[in-house]
């Protein structure tokens, strides 16, 4: 809009007066034709292309972002599926300390201990899974798909 006030361009007038109407057209510039029009139109020019360049920095670095954050996510991911693992396997130890700590196989502390690391690795699975969600969401949030219903 700038640009078009600078450049010269046709444009339609009218005028209405007690016994007639005139129209015409007419050439002119919304600023005059100067030795500073050429300066302003280079202006404009280098504002445009520093726009465009900030708005390329901006999705770059979104995509960086985003990049990351799928990477994380990834990790996150095959963490929970191995810890998934290790969680069935410590169960199935408890149910064996159990049965052990029944007929006089093993010690109460043990026993304890043993219990006590299934439930260390059952909070750690669902802080997994916890983090998961976390990083979906900022994913979503980098890509614009969230709404901030407070602003609204």
């Amino acid at each position: 809009m700038a640009r078009a006030d600078i450049l010269p361009g046709p444009s339609a007038q009218a005028s209405v007066g007690a016994d007639d109407m005139e129209t015409g057209l007419v050439l002119g510039a919304g600023q005059m034709m100067g030795l500073g029009s050429g300066a302003s139109l280079e202006a404009l020019a280098s504002v445009q292309d520093l726009a465009s360049r900030q708005l390329a920095e901006a999705s770059d670095d979104v995509r960086r972002k985003i990049e990351g954050l799928q990477n994380d996510l990834q990790t996150l991911t095959l963490r929970r599926s191995q810890g998934a693992k290790v969680l069935v396997q410590t169960a199935e130890n408890l149910v064996m300390f159990t049965e052990q700590y029944k007929v006089g196989r093993s010690t109460l502390l043990e026993l304890v201990g043993e219990h006590d690391r299934h439930a260390r690795l059952e909070r750690y699975q669902a802080a997994l899974g916890y983090e998961i969600v976390l990083k979906r969401l900022a994913i979503a949030r980098e890509r614009g798909v969230l709404v901030n219903g407070a602003q609204m």
